[in-house]
């Protein structure tokens, strides 16, 4: 059984995403001179949320417009990280990844292989974990270092959609929150947007932090469209380079299918008691591979 996305958008708004990495293959960006009647400084001088026309920001402040921005909407986020670690002439790989397919607070789809809990006091982690909910009740399944098995479960659906929204808000935050940005005013498909370009991370990120870049896209009230940075972390003799990105594809008319995981552990109606199946799951498959643009 394929550890996949089976998510279906019923309607797809192609007007005005952007694709990953700060990349527009769908679109034209024609550029467009930022407002000359916003000044400097003063009242007024912001030209999105906490950024200002000379480039000063306020990440906090621009992830809760993002936050805002993003209202109560459905949509389809993807998120990645890529990293690559080195130490004299060793060399190793490895990403992790996040999908949000949300139709409302309590019907949702998400996949992920970074996912940590706890279990009798412990932390827990899980390279495996896919939730699911369909309104009335959340399923997820799961497989952790510690557990020889998928593990599955059912318990009712009482998510709040702030839980979402944080999700994306809090990557704004961490990955925008540089000194200053440079801040171009663009048209896509005669909608402006802003693509911020930034080099240096914040006193925040540590000493250890060279080489940071950031670029996003984002709309006048404030919402990240995307984001791509790239950053290396010096620790001693290693050095371990960085690339996440993340991207909106779909924002509104999303509409999200029952997998067929869950009518295989919890009987056709979806109510039956969950009992644990696939005892041999744990090294089936893989989780559903992340397709950037």
């Amino acid at each position: 059984m394929r550890w996949r996305l089976v998510a279906v958008l019923a309607v797809a708004l192609t007007a005005g995403c952007v694709g990953l990495g700060g990349e527009t293959p769908t679109e034209t960006l024609t550029p467009a001179p930022v407002p000359t009647d916003i000044p400097d400084s003063g009242p007024g001088s912001t030209v999105i949320p906490g950024i200002s026309a000379d480039g000063e920001m306020d990440s906090t402040v621009i992830a809760a417009a993002h936050r805002d921005a993003l209202g109560n909407q459905s949509f389809v986020w993807r998120s990645q990280t890529d990293r690559t670690g080195r130490v004299g002439n060793a060399t190793t790989r490895t990403g992790s990844y996040e999908v949000l397919v949300v139709e409302n607070a309590t019907t949702y789809y998400r996949d992920t292989d970074t996912e940590v809990g706890r279990e009798d006091g412990s932390r827990i982690y899980y390279p495996q974990y896919t939730e699911y909910a369909d309104g009335t009740y959340r399923f997820t399944r799961a497989l952790a270092f510690t557990w020889d098995r998928v593990r599955y479960e059912r318990k009712p659906a009482t998510e709040r959609y702030d839980r979402f929204a944080k999700t994306t808000s809090r990557a704004v935050e961490r990955y925008l929150n540089v000194a200053s940005v440079r801040v171009e005013a663009m048209s896509v498909d005669g909608d402006r947007v802003y693509r911020l370009t930034g080099q240096r991370a914040a006193r925040a990120w540590g000493g250890s932090i060279r080489n940071y870049t950031v670029r996003a896209h984002v709309t006048a009230a404030g919402f990240v469209r995307n984001l791509s940075a790239r950053y290396e972390r010096v620790r001693g003799t290693s050095v371990e380079r960085f690339h996440h990105q993340f991207s909106f594809e779909t924002v509104g008319n999303v509409t999200v299918e029952r997998p067929d995981w869950v009518s295989e552990v919890a009987g056709d109606n979806g109510v039956a008691s969950l009992a644990v199946k696939g005892a041999t799951q744990a090294t089936s498959g893989s989780p559903r591979p992340f397709r950037g643009t």
